[in-house]
This record gives structure tokens, C-alpha cells and sequence, in this order.
């Protein structure tokens, strides 16, 4: 993960700071539901580079074909 603030944990980290509740709390579910968006296709992009590794590759960074097909068969909401 990045040690730099993203506009997610930024944005988030400023929501309750924002004129007027009902504004807050929808800029609020806004910002979570879009940071949810974006780790679900950075999640779905991982998988799908992991689908194309060849069995060398693999062994390089310590997983076999059998953990990897079972990783990105996985749907991208779930961890």
C-alpha cells in the first residue's frame, strides 16, 4: 500500500468538517462508495494480471498455479 494520502483517506478525513449534517453525510456514503469502487477494480485488475502469470513467475513471488486460479476466480468483492 502507498505511504501518500490518497483523495479517498483525504477526503474522508474532511467530510465531517463540511457545512451542515445531511451535506456531510451524504459527501460522506459519496466518498466511502467511491473508494469502495476503486479498491474493487484495483482488487479486479490484481486478479486478472495474477490469471496471466506464468508458472516461473509464480514461483518468484511464492505462489503455485493452484492458489493463484483459486485468487482470480475469486469475484472482486470479495477479499
Amino acid at each position: 500500500m502507498s505511504t501518500q494520502p490518497t483523495l479517498c483517506s483525504v477526503a474522508t478525513a474532511l467530510a465531517p468538517f463540511q457545512a451542515g449534517a445531511i451535506i456531510s453525510f451524504l459527501s460522506t456514503v459519496a466518498i466511502r462508495t467511491a473508494c469502495t469502487v476503486q479498491v474493487w477494480r484495483e482488487r479486479a485488475r490484481q486478479r486478472q494480471t495474477l490469471a496471466t502469470l506464468n508458472d516461473r513467475m509464480l514461483a518468484d513471488i511464492g505462489i503455485d498455479r493452484v492458489a493463484a486460479n483459486a485468487e482470480a476466480s475469486k469475484p472482486f468483492w470479495r477479499a
